[in-house]
C-alpha cells in the first residue's frame, strides 16, 4: 500500500527539514514555499492527506489556503494542521473554524505531530468530521443537541 502523502507549507527550511525527517518514516513529506505554490500541488495530487501549514505571521494567503481546502468538495477531506509563534486563542479558534484538526504553537514536538497524524489517518476507525450545518442539520432532524466538538458517527 502507498504511503499517505503529507503537504508541509511554509518556508522555513530548517522547520520543514526538521518535519520531514520525523514524518518520512510513515509518509511521503512534500514541501511548498507558499500557499500559492501548495495550491497547486492539491489540485496536482489528490493523494494529498494532511497539510502541515506553518503561520509565523497571520496573513489572508494563510486563512485563503484553510477556506479553499475546507470549502472544497474535492479537497475537504484533507485534515489540516496549523504551527505558529503565536498562542492567541483568537488565531486558535480562527484556524479551528477553518477546519484546522490540530493547533501547535512553536516550540512544540514533533513526535506528537507524527503519532497526530498516524492517529488520524491510519485509524481504521477514523473519526467522521463533520461540517457545522451539517452538524447542525442533524440536531434539528433529531431532535437532540449534538455538541461540536464530538465525533459524529456515520447514522447517527
Amino acid at each position: 500500500m502507498a504511503q499517505k502523502v503529507i503537504l508541509i507549507v511554509g518556508d522555513c527550511y530548517a522547520l520543514n527539514y526538521l518535519i520531514d525527517t520525523v514524518l518520512s518514516n510513515d509518509f511521503n513529506v512534500l514541501c511548498a514555499d507558499s500557499c500559492a505554490e501548495a495550491i497547486k500541488y492539491l489540485h496536482s495530487n489528490l493523494n494529498i492527506k494532511a497539510i502541515i501549514l506553518d503561520i509565523p505571521d497571520v496573513t489572508a494567503e494563510n486563512y485563503s489556503l484553510l477556506e479553499h481546502v475546507h470549502s472544497s468538495s474535492i479537497l475537504s477531506n484533507i485534515k489540516t494542521v496549523v504551527i505558529s509563534n503565536s498562542n492567541d486563542q483568537g488565531l486558535v479558534a480562527n484556524t479551528a473554524e477553518l477546519g484546522s484538526v490540530l493547533y501547535l504553537t512553536k516550540p512544540f514536538d514533533p513526535v506528537y505531530l507524527s503519532d497526530y497524524l498516524k492517529s488520524i489517518l491510519n485509524s481504521a476507525n477514523t473519526e467522521w468530521f463533520i461540517k457545522r450545518a451539517d452538524l447542525l442539520k442533524m440536531s434539528i432532524v433529531h431532535g437532540r443537541a449534538l455538541s461540536l466538538a464530538a465525533p459524529v458517527e456515520p447514522g447517527c
